[in-house]
């Protein structure tokens, strides 16, 4: 686990830094932290990070226009946005921060909301590798929905590519039910993650397509959305 800070005011790292290593000792996890000296470095260097602590008032730069830049070259860095003013909440999850940091940052609001981040990171990294589907890995995030049809299973993904498996759909709930998957109906299985909308009879996902939902499967979908986001936020 390799972590940038980008913070000006040395006190405020030097506190930030106490956070993060009495969090991780205390879940016994090895990590590295680094201070980023200015921007040039963290433009040519971020890919070799997971988290980036990064403060929004620099003197001399823009938090947000770097956090911009941070997500165009490496999507899956992870994103806490450290600032002394509440102002900044709604532009901190324009660049689709994980997290938004009051100054001065409490260990224990500091060990709840990093808990819920580690969670989202380790879910991004999981991945099916079963050579009956794919040679390749993949990756759970990057599933739209899995359906059933003429006795197969259909993995469907966000770039539009489709794997046909010989599992049923049974085999899938069991197996992904303790990620962000949810049945909405009797033949589809869907990553609530990429589900934008929720009406009374059908589901809108962020291709633009719906799914049929189901009376009978409603609040227990419902249900698997509302985790999804409120362990997003």
């Amino acid at each position: 686990m390799k972590i940038l800070i980008y913070d000006d005011n040395s006190e405020d790292v030097k506190h930030l830094k106490r956070c993060i290593m009495n969090f991780f000792q205390n879940i016994k996890m090895k990590y590295e932290i680094d201070v980023c000296p200015d921007s040039q470095f963290l433009e040519n260097h971020i890919y070799d990070y997971d988290f980036l602590f990064l403060d929004i008032e620099l003197n001399q730069e823009n938090g947000i226009q770097l956090g911009k830049i941070v997500k165009r070259k490496h999507k899956n860095c992870h994103i806490i946005i450290t600032s002394k003013y509440k102002k900044y909440l709604i532009d901190g999850y324009s660049i689709k921060a994980d997290r938004y940091l009051l100054k001065p940052i409490s260990q224990n609001q500091f060990n709840i909301d990093l808990k819920n981040v580690l969670l989202e990171y380790y879910s991004d990294t999981i991945s099916i590798l079963d050579p009956r589907i794919s040679k390749k890995r993949i990756y759970l995030n990057d599933i739209l929905y899995i359906e059933y049809y003429d006795r197969h299973s259909v993995i469907n993904l966000v770039n539009k590519k489709k794997f046909i498996t010989p599992y049923t759909l049974q085999y899938w709930k069991q197996k992904l039910n303790p990620y962000s998957f949810g049945q909405c109906y009797r033949s589809y299985i869907v990553n609530c993650k990429h589900v934008v909308d929720i009406e009374k009879d059908h589901i809108l996902l962020i291709n633009g397509e719906t799914i049929f939902l189901s009376r009978g499967l409603k609040k227990s979908f419902i249900q698997k959305w509302l985790e999804s986001v409120q362990n997003s936020l």
